[in-house]
């Protein structure tokens, strides 16, 4: 019999989760930080207080073994996090911030724009030989346990309207389509999320 575990992020964790977040977005997280966002994401995770932060994240494990994790904040996390984020970003990027810039004033407005009362599920990946076991309902149940604790009126997230296996999953646990997201000219190349919400008052 398996055994599953799901258990909150911890910074030693910081090789795993750059990994995982660039499976859940692999040209998108290049495009927005550039070449070396591996590297960036991995120096960002154990620092506290920002959206990147292990404080945020869950990690699932099948018999011992780490399969993925997921990403989650609230609105008061997201809004908090953004002056250490931006501390944090000219810390480890240095001169690199202001070449990608522009791109990070694109997508604020857009992608992760959360309202008071909303909880986001920012990415979720799991490694490829895990797929196809459930884990990643486990994990998106574990969001929404975390959303409802917190009083939270809907759990948002966002996939690219081109993934179809991503937006299935989420269909299939009570998801609906809000709207598209489109962001054009993103280091010479163009996006489209969609952005995916569930009530939570029910």
């Amino acid at each position: 019999m398996e055994t599953i575990v799901i258990r909150p992020g911890r910074p030693e964790d910081a090789a795993d989760f750059s990994r995982l977040l660039l499976i859940s977005v692999p040209r998108f997280l290049p495009a927005v930080y550039g070449t070396e966002v591996g590297r960036l994401m991995e120096r960002l995770f154990p620092h506290r207080q920002h959206f990147f932060s292990y404080e945020h994240t869950q990690f699932i494990e099948l018999d011992g073994r780490l399969a993925g994790m997921t990403l989650t904040y609230n609105h008061a996390a997201k809004t908090a996090g953004r002056t250490v984020f931006g501390l944090l970003l000219a810390r480890y990027m240095g001169l690199g911030l202001l070449r990608h810039y522009r791109q990070l004033t694109k997508i604020e407005p857009l992608l992760g724009a959360i309202e008071s009362g909303e909880y986001y599920a920012s990415n979720s990946a799991l490694y490829p030989e895990f797929r196809g076991r459930g884990l990643g309902r486990r994990l998106f149940a574990v969001a929404e346990q975390n959303a409802r604790r917190e009083g939270c009126r809907r759990l948002v997230c966002e996939a690219e309207s081109d993934n179809a296996t991503a937006i299935g999953l989420r269909r299939k646990l009570g998801f609906r389509i809000e709207r598209s997201l489109q962001i054009t000219d993103l280091a010479g190349e163009n996006f489209e999320f969609a952005r995916l919400v569930k009530d939570l008052d029910k």
